[in-house]
């Protein structure tokens, strides 16, 4: 199975909370979310790509949600490499906010942002990232 049909089948199971969401994974098309995946390790190379193919997708009126499928991250360092390397590029904001309890240990929130246009202004997007990862809450851990 294709990395795009493991998410979409899984994104039409529960623990995903939002009814929307699983129903939207039926047909992804008919409601003009792109599922693309990129197949590169290297964080500032994969954030190059991200970059350039959200630019694409913003500037295209016919795409209202992008989901990018990343088939070479499977580490929180990985991923959290690539947010950081974000930060290079036009439109995009990345913060990172050390998370006080629960739970225990270290952990830090990061929050990616990238600027849209909204009328004559800009407003702020929030990435949603999921993964197969343990301090991910269930219906982010994909």
């Amino acid at each position: 199975m294709s990395l795009r049909a493991t998410y979409l089948n899984w994104r039409q199971q529960r623990p995903v909370g939002c009814v929307f969401a699983r129903y939207m994974a039926r047909n992804p098309a008919r409601f003009g979310q792109r599922i693309e995946e990129i197949r590169i390790e290297t964080p500032t190379r994969l954030a190059r790509a991200i970059a350039v193919r959200v630019d694409k997708f913003v500037a295209d009126p016919s795409i209202s949600a992008a989901t990018i499928l990343l088939a070479r991250i499977d580490t929180l360092k990985g991923l959290l490499e690539m947010a950081l390397a974000l930060r290079a590029f036009p439109k995009w904001t990345v913060t990172a906010t050390m998370v006080q309890a629960p739970p225990p240990g270290d952990l830090v929130a990061v929050r990616i942002v990238r600027e849209i246009p909204f009328g004559e202004e800009t407003r702020p997007s929030e990435a949603l990232v999921l993964g197969p990862f343990d301090v991910f809450p269930a219906t982010y851990r994909h």
